[in-house]
Parts: structure tokens; C-alpha cells; sequence
């Protein structure tokens, strides 16, 4: 574990032993591993080609769970070979398997994988209608899952990168006031899920899901802010490796990027 080059070593063997004795299950699980191994090593159209291999022994096998995780993996492997379209294509087709078989956080996965590319697409309505999706799906995901291994909540854990992700899209479209407002409202919601894991009180949780207050009273901040002319807020955040500056004024909340020397200015909501 670890280390990518005895993976691919260990794994070459194990697809070897497995064709020699026809046995298809370790064949797919053998070429899964190599492409993993592949890409750990930053080569991705090697573990491209072996996901593809993957998804064609998971269509022999005729297991969609299977195939599900093999076009999962080839499609965040085309992604990072910069073929987007085709990347948008596998995890379409994962989406759908993982729904079909009732794999909701998998599912959860591919459809955030599918808003990425979208957004690398730069087809920002279609992503900012995804990335709404996830954040419903989960809360209702983490409000009946309660406490496991998988949901552990930190500052990186998915509940609030969709946010931010959410943010990040809004931004460029020029909707900065409201950009600025799902950042804040993913921060509420990551501190609400920390304290839920924490004491476990499922029937408040579901019911702070059922009713948001945090985003209201957010709003209502700003429209204050607007009637004290001498009042300045900043708060900062940051999502993937750029630095926000989010600085509301009277009537303007403003943007700066400083790392990108780029600055975005929103008139109002």
C-alpha cells in the first residue's frame, strides 16, 4: 500500500496468473489495479487504457456495480488527460449504474465528478444545476446515515467542497453577491454537520436541513450593511489554490483575487 510501483509489479503478475486460468473476476480486478497504479505514478494514458480493459471485463461479467466503478475510474482518468468531453461521458454512465443499483453515495461521487468537468467545460449553468443537486442529495444522505467512517466531517469533506465548488462556478458568471452567500452558507452547514457528528442528535439535524435559517440571517446581514455607510466586512476563503476576498461595502460587495490580480465587482443581488 503505498507504493505504485510494487502495485504495478504485483498487479502484472495477478493479471497474468488470472488469464492463464480464465478467471475474469480477478482479470478485472487485476487491470483496476494496474490502472490505478498508472495513474499513481502520473502516467494516465496507461491507466486509461487499463480502466477501459476494466470496464470491458466488468460487461463479460455482467455486473453493473462492477462496471459502475470501472467507468467511474476511466472517466476521472480522461480527466486528467484533459479530454473533459469524454471524461463528462464515463461519469454519466457511472451516474446512471450507481443510481440504478441504489448506491447513493457513489452515485453522489460521479455526479460531482460529472459538475467538474462541466465546469472545466466551462458550461457553468448545467454545473451550478449539478453541484444544487449534491447539495440536496447530501443532506438527505448525511441526515439518515448518522455516524460512519466515510462521512468523518473535516474542512475538506464533501459537504462543503460542493459549496465551494458551487461558489467558485457563480463566481464566474459574475454572480458575486451570491457566490459570496453559498460560501458562507457552506460553513454554516460543515459547522452544523461537525456538531451532529459530534453529539449525534439526528432529529435536530433533520430539522435544521428542513429549515436553513443560517442563509436568511446572511441575507439580512448584508441588507444592514448596506444602511451603514461606514461599516466595511471582509472574509476570506479559498478553493482550488486561488485565494478569495470577499469585501462588502455599503452597496457593493466586491471580489479580489490577488494571486490572479483579478477583481469582480457585484452592484447588488
Amino acid at each position: 500500500l503505498g507504493d505504485p510501483v510494487k502495485a504495478l509489479s504485483y498487479s502484472k503478475k495477478h493479471l497474468e496468473l488470472a488469464t492463464q486460468l480464465g478467471d475474469l473476476k480477478g482479470q478485472f480486478i487485476a487491470s483496476g489495479g494496474l490502472g490505478n497504479a498508472y495513474c499513481a505514478l502520473g502516467d494516465f494514458k496507461s491507466g486509461s487504457t487499463f480502466f477501459q480493459e476494466n470496464a470491458n471485463l466488468a460487461r463479460k461479467i455482467g455486473d453493473k456495480t462492477l462496471i459502475a466503478r470501472a467507468e467511474h475510474s476511466l472517466g476521472l482518468a480522461m480527466w486528467y488527460r484533459q479530454e473533459y468531453r469524454e471524461s463528462l461521458t464515463h461519469h454519466e454512465t457511472a451516474h446512471s449504474l450507481f443510481k440504478e443499483a441504489g448506491m447513493t453515495l457513489p452515485a453522489y461521487h460521479a455526479m460531482l465528478a460529472k459538475a467538474k468537468c462541466l465546469r472545466t467545460l466551462q458550461e457553468y449553468k448545467a454545473a451550478m444545476a449539478i453541484y444544487q443537486t449534491c447539495i440536496t442529495e447530501y443532506e438527505g444522505i448525511r441526515a439518515h446515515l448518522g455516524k460512519q467512517e466515510n462521512l468523518e466531517i473535516s474542512i475538506g469533506d464533501l459537504h462543503i467542497i460542493v459549496y465551494k465548488a458551487l461558489s467558485y462556478t457563480m463566481f464566474h458568471t459574475g454572480q458575486v453577491q451570491d457566490a459570496m452567500l453559498v460560501e458562507d452558507r457552506g460553513r454554516a452547514t460543515a459547522l452544523k454537520d461537525l456538531l451532529y457528528h459530534k453529539f449525534e442528535v439526528k432529529t435536530v439535524y433533520k430539522r435544521m436541513t428542513e429549515h436553513p435559517k443560517h442563509v436568511n440571517s446572511v441575507s439580512k446581514f448584508l441588507d444592514g450593511m448596506r444602511e451603514d455607510p461606514d461599516l466595511t466586512t471582509v472574509m476570506y476563503s479559498f478553493f482550488n489554490g486561488q485565494l478569495f476576498i470577499w469585501v462588502v461595502s455599503h452597496s457593493r460587495v466586491d471580489c479580489i483575487r490577488p494571486w490572479s490580480e483579478k477583481r469582480v465587482k457585484s452592484t447588488g443581488p
